[in-house]
């Protein structure tokens, strides 16, 4: 059954949406493209025409979009925010996401790494996004999709196809996001960052902490 795509806005620490073209004020301020080994898997950057149809396919059978967003405040041990959705959508479809670290991420979360029904689990070159702004004290974590078949398509943000992965809505220009966050609609400081999962971390007292692997960053100033 097809899902019905739905803008879903949490103002807080987590929020959804968005997407963005270069001509819209975006600037490349960091770039580790050459430095990130993972990127070098030509099975994620093969050119394929049907790309942007088969993401939408594995967003319909996916179904991440349909857990009930648990603040840390509610229950910390079955939180599940906006961290939790980017990365349980990343390791069921991202051809980056390294299939060794899903026990170590199920085992000390409410991720559900291992259950997706799509025909294009694993096999599409899809990132993790932070968006931030330290002056509005702003922070989302989504997905995207690249559409590309190189490494240096990645340094053009009109080669991605953002997705909040709580809704799964599709979003393509810069606008579409500072419309949707007062918080962003007027600052200097909002960051996109593409990244890749890596393994986690544990703290002393044995919680798991998130890793990410900075692929490249853009300042989107007014």
């Amino acid at each position: 059954m097809k899902k019905n795509f739905l803008f879903i806005l949490f103002v807080s620490l987590c929020v959804p949406v968005f997407s963005q073209e270069n001509s819209t004020g975006c600037k490349m301020i960091e770039d580790k493209i050459d430095e990130v080994i993972d990127l070098n898997n030509s099975l994620c950057l093969v050119r394929n025409e049907d790309k942007i149809e088969n993401f939408k396919n594995f967003l319909n059978q996916d179904n991440t979009d349909e857990r009930e967003y648990v603040s840390d405040a509610i229950d910390r041990d079955k939180w599940f925010i906006c961290l939790h959705f980017a990365s349980q959508l990343y390791f069921r479809g991202s051809c980056f996401a390294k299939i060794s670290d899903v026990p170590k991420y199920e085992e000390k979360t409410s991720l559900d790494l291992r259950t997706s029904s799509s025909t294009q689990k694993n096999h599409l070159p899809i990132f993790s996004v932070n968006l931030t702004s330290r002056k509005a004290k702003f922070f989302h974590q989504i997905n995207a999709l690249y559409s590309g078949s190189n490494k240096a398509g990645l340094r053009d943000l009109r080669n991605f196809y953002f997705v909040e992965p709580q809704t799964d809505v599709l979003f393509r220009k810069i606008e579409e996001i500072k419309g949707a966050y007062s918080e962003i609609s007027n600052i200097e400081d909002f960051t996109i960052t593409i990244s890749l999962m890596e393994s986690p971390t544990y703290t002393s007292q044995g919680t798991l902490q998130y890793r990410t692997r900075d692929v490249i960053k853009f300042l989107c100033s007014n």
